[in-house]
């Protein structure tokens, strides 16, 4: 299945397939910053998989990752993007985006992603993947094309690390002369370093077993009773000559330098020490978030205009050759078929449509998900140039699940009804109607269209719906 992002743009999108790894590891390659090692077929495997060493605990709470493509006239893999939404609050997480910082394409496929993602709220580059070494955000010097499109698109940046390199070995820098070097408990991976001192422990410092000649400090602490005596610059010194030993040419460290000067996590006397180590800064690097109305769907894709009946509509992203409502900007709702746009909504239920659009501020958000296991759902999609709800829900008994329709396009209207009344009414109760209305049909169907029912009887003196 190929999604058209632009026929002026030359560009298609679809699903990642292993054909793809290649092109993609050359995409990678082209973003891959000094101090990363290069990212082999195994890393960018892991990485779809949704595993990491690295921030295990994140990956394991998001969903399976969805990776699409972007592909050029010639059928030349120009961008690749990888998202997937949190299971616990349904918050959508870009995971990782490259496109040899080509703005157009980074536009695009940020727009896609943000059209799929089921949220209200969407991070950015949040924590590290296995196509890097512990790089937790983007490096936003050596990024910023991808930084302008997620600018676009609304998200709110925030620094997070500074990211520093050096060269091994580091043979000015003193040593201590007790130092035990040891397994660390939580990872087998790395190294724990300590110095002890009358029975107590006056510094400590993690490292990672090299990679590719690439070590990396993950934490080095003093105690503070110790400090300014040249105990960090030794231990620091001690750090690097492990490193060398274990095989490492260069090392590198992530310094968590967001808070101001003066405040109990001021790093300024960290960077000191590191700076006098030879250690030079490579970036910084920022973590991105939008939520509610800040979603734009990817800036300057935007919409192309109102859509003309007749006008041909690609298909759905998850199930070829369903149909489903495009809501015009200008016009009622009309089916979305492979073929055809006719009108299919009354005007009251246009009015309820309104309403919903309204009081949950959706913009170009999804309210349900085709992509968001079980449902076939709804998601209001601002991609060529109108707003659509489709495919419809899918039942199986129990559930909606991904084969039978509850209903054709032709008796569409209760089920588009129903979903719009209880999504209102859960709004007006401060409940959150993308969970709310996403429970209650994969929970219970018959719950699902009993309350509708109901709830539509209420609403009928309101807004007259037939």
């Amino acid at each position: 299945m190929v999604e058209t992002v632009s026929p002026a743009r030359g560009m298609n999108l679809r699903p990642y397939s292993p054909a793809d790894a290649p092109a993609v590891l050359v995409l990678v390659e082209a973003d891959r910053i000094p101090g990363q090692p290069r990212t082999t077929p195994a890393m960018l495997s892991e990485a779809l998989e949704g595993r990491s060493l690295v921030d295990a605990g994140w990956w394991a709470e998001l969903n399976k990752p969805v990776t699409q493509v972007a592909v050029n006239r010639a059928g030349a893999v120009v961008g690749v993007v990888s998202y997937a939404p949190r299971a616990r609050d349904y918050t959508g997480q870009l995971l990782c985006l490259h496109c040899r910082e080509d703005e157009t394409t980074a536009d695009a496929l940020l727009h896609h992603a943000l059209t799929a993602l089921p949220a209200r709220r969407v991070e950015a580059f949040q924590f590290a993947s296995a196509l890097s070494l512990g790089l937790e955000a983007l490096p936003v010097g050596h990024r910023p094309a991808t930084v302008r499109a997620l600018e676009q698109a609304g998200f709110t940046g925030k620094r997070l690390w500074r990211y520093m390199r050096a060269d091994l070995p580091a043979p000015t820098l003193p040593r201590l002369p007790h130092v035990h070097i040891g397994p660390d408990p939580s990872d087998s991976s790395r190294r724990r370093l300590e110095v002890r001192q009358d029975g107590s422990t006056v510094a400590e410092a993690v490292i990672g077993s090299p990679v590719q000649g690439v070590g990396v400090l993950w934490w080095i602490e003093v105690a503070a009773d110790t400090r300014k005596r040249g105990l960090g610059r030794a231990m620091l010194g001690s750090v690097l000559d492990a490193l060398t030993g274990l095989g490492a040419k260069e090392a590198i460290l992530y310094v968590d330098d967001d808070a101001p000067p003066g405040h109990e996590r001021d790093r300024t006397a960290a960077n000191r020490l590191y700076e006098s180590a030879g250690f030079a800064e490579i970036d910084r690097l920022h973590s991105y978030t939008v939520s509610g109305t800040g979603l734009r769907g990817g800036g300057r894709s935007g919409c192309a205009g109102p859509l003309q009946p007749g006008t041909h509509l690609h298909q759905s992203r998850s199930l070829a050759n369903e149909d489903g409502l495009v809501l015009h900007r200008d016009r009622r709702p009309s089916v979305r078929s492979t073929t055809s746009c006719r009108p299919v909504l009354s005007d009251s239920e246009l009015v309820l449509l309104q309403l919903l659009l309204v009081s949950l501020g959706l913009g170009g958000q999804a309210l349900l998900r085709a992509s968001h296991h079980p449902l076939g759902g709804f998601d209001f999609d601002p991609d060529l140039g109108g707003r659509r709800l489709g495919p419809f829900m899918q039942s199986v008994p129990g559930q909606v699940g991904p084969r039978e329709p509850v209903a054709q396009p032709g008796q569409a209207r209760p089920v588009v009804a129903r979903v719009i009344a209880i999504a209102l009414c859960c709004r007006a109760i401060g409940l959150d109607a993308q969970r709310a209305v996403y429970c209650i049909l994969h929970q219970r169907v018959d719950l699902f269209l009993a309350l509708g029912d109901g709830l539509l009887q209420a609403l009928e003196p309101l807004v007259g719906v037939a």
